[in-house]
């Protein structure tokens, strides 16, 4: 998740404790979706939590 913290970091100039808290709330909610491997629950998540794209979606799977 170290490449998404610093995106939103980046990006939408979070401090480093408020990305890690928004990407702990994130997985938060889609633990289910990754116990199923619903790839496309967390895709869709990843769209609408943080506007980004598919390809973020093993760093996501990676960490949990």
């Amino acid at each position: 998740m170290g490449r998404i913290v610093k995106i939103l970091m980046r990006r939408d100039g979070l401090t480093e404790e408020e990305a890690k808290s928004e990407v702990k709330d994130f997985m938060e909610s889609i633990q289910e979706d990754i116990q199923n491997g619903d790839l496309e629950e967390i895709e869709d998540a990843l769209m609408s939590w943080f506007g980004l794209e598919p390809d973020y979606v093993f760093d996501v799977i990676n960490a949990a």
